[in-house]
């Protein structure tokens, strides 16, 4: 096992322990400010919308270049930078503005690391669970520490730990570069009727999914729980995906990345509807061990279905698209939506009208599925 496996993994560990700072308590912080739940939902949106747009760039960039390390190193410089500014940013319209500048870079961060991953033949689950570790260790304490020193606080906390997360990137080698393809058709070719579907699947079963996280917060909050309970909370739904990314790779092969799609949708379906239909913050936090198994076995499964039916000469360009469909287009209208949904109504609802868009996911997953049999059985 080479150098670059530990730098992976520790990579992820410290990504996820620096955006862990700051990005469960957002919701919270926005409405601290004082911003209606359409503010809030503008503010989601825009940053998803930034995602979608710029995160295929990012794709090309690296596709380009041939190598993904130069644009991971840039853009942690640029977050470093931009993060010392927000504390002190109040004015809605400025927020705004600078927020989406942030994400300009961020969107691009672990899709990158990702594909330099994808290049290395490594069992993505026991990397991507690092990731896991490091969220969970951060949000733990993220917010004990938000009620002491004030949640616009924790961005220089974020700053800082992006400066570890950069020194860790500078050390990963890139052990093999991406091939261009000199085939003019060879874009063309990622568009198959499968990855097509998978990216439907991404828009609305992944999309609900971030969507939920992001107004995770609020909901917590409103039901009577407080920034203390809500990090161990936190803490326990991403710790939970540790021992699902573990086991992965062998639940992948054993029963194929579709099926895992598919159960994956059905179990974030029942962890939203209990979280609409929760009255108290007590039982979302005794539950919350059972949230990991979605990223547990939808991630690893996510990236087995590219590795299989995506060329290598498209795959970064490949990763990317479905990044920004399912974490920026998806995220992107029903961020928005939702604020006008929870400002008019309450929060509760807002989950139960994601869990009609995950079931619209786990339809095209069960298609998926069928998809497959059927060019099983004419390869036979």
């Amino acid at each position: 096992m080479n150098s670059n496996f530990k730098f992976f993994k520790i990579s992820y560990f410290m990504l996820f322990f620096g955006v862990a700072a700051y990005y469960p308590i957002l919701g919270k912080y926005y409405k601290e400010l004082g911003f209606s739940g359409t503010q809030i939902g503008i503010l989601f949106s825009a940053a998803t919308f930034i995602t979608m747009l710029v995160q295929p760039l990012w794709g090309a960039i690296c596709k380009k270049l041939g190598n993904c390390k130069s644009s991971f190193i840039v853009i942690h410089i640029a977050i470093i930078f931009i993060a010392l500014f927000l504390p002190f940013i109040k004015n809605y319209w400025l927020l705004l503005i600078v927020m989406s500048i942030h994400f300009i870079f961020q969107c691009g961060l672990f899709p990158l690391l990702d594909t330099m991953i994808y290049k290395d033949i490594y069992d993505f689950g026991k990397i991507r669970l690092w990731g896991s570790i490091g969220f969970a260790s951060m949000v733990l304490f993220s917010g004990r520490l938000a009620e002491i020193l004030g949640i616009s606080n924790m961005f220089f906390i974020y700053s800082f730990l992006m400066i570890i997360s950069l020194y860790v990137g500078t050390k990963i080698q890139e052990t093999a570069s991406i091939k261009i393809s000199a085939d003019k058709k060879s874009s063309g070719k990622l568009f198959t009727k499968d990855y097509i579907t998978f990216l439907t699947i991404g828009f609305f079963t992944m999309g609900a999914f971030t969507t939920g996280g992001q107004y995770f917060s609020i909901l917590f909050s409103d039901i009577g729980g407080s920034m203390t309970a809500f990090g161990i909370t936190y803490f326990f739904i991403a710790i939970s995906e540790v021992p699902f990314l573990k086991v992965s790779q062998k639940i992948v092969k054993k029963y194929g990345a579709e099926k895992l799609i598919f159960v994956s949708g059905l179990l974030v379906l029942g962890r939203f509807g209990l979280n609409g239909l929760a009255k108290d913050y007590r039982i979302i936090l005794y539950t919350s061990i059972f949230m990991g198994s979605f990223i547990g076995l939808s991630l690893p499964a996510a990236a087995v279905f590219l590795k299989e039916k995506v060329s290598s000469e498209n795959r970064a360009m490949a990763v990317t698209i479905y990044s920004a469909i399912g974490s920026g287009l998806g995220p992107m209208i029903f961020q928005f939506s939702g604020g006008i949904i929870y400002e008019h109504t309450n929060i509760s609802i807002l989950y139960l009208v994601l869990c009609v868009l995950i079931l619209i996911g786990i339809g095209f997953s069960w298609k998926l599925i069928k998809n497959n049999q059927i060019s099983k059985i004419s390869s036979h």
